[in-house]
């Protein structure tokens, strides 16, 4: 358990961090801003991608795949009925 003044060293690490990189940000130029943003997004998509590939089978056939992803991603964000009705469509 953390006690108080542990709590209030965390937070305020926390926002000395925030703050050091909003100042590196604004530095950046709106080109070099994308190219993080495109940088990090193939970072995510090989990471969970991998994770993915080592969960399922080799065997395992492209729809199961995609249905996969499309859970792992999204899965929080339907209902189960519509999760049921897109499942549908990425499985033909």
């Amino acid at each position: 358990m953390i006690n108080k003044s542990e709590y209030i060293f965390q937070r305020y690490k926390s926002y000395d961090n925030d703050r050091v990189f909003h100042e590196l940000m604004k530095k950046k130029t709106g080109s070099e801003k994308i190219k993080m943003g495109f940088s990090m997004f193939q970072f995510a998509s090989h990471f969970v991608i991998s994770s993915i590939n080592k969960k399922l089978k080799r065997n395992t056939s492209e729809s199961e795949f995609r249905k996969t992803l499309f859970l792992r991603i999204y899965g929080k964000d339907f209902s189960s009925q519509e999760l049921e009705e897109i499942i549908k469509v990425i499985n033909y």
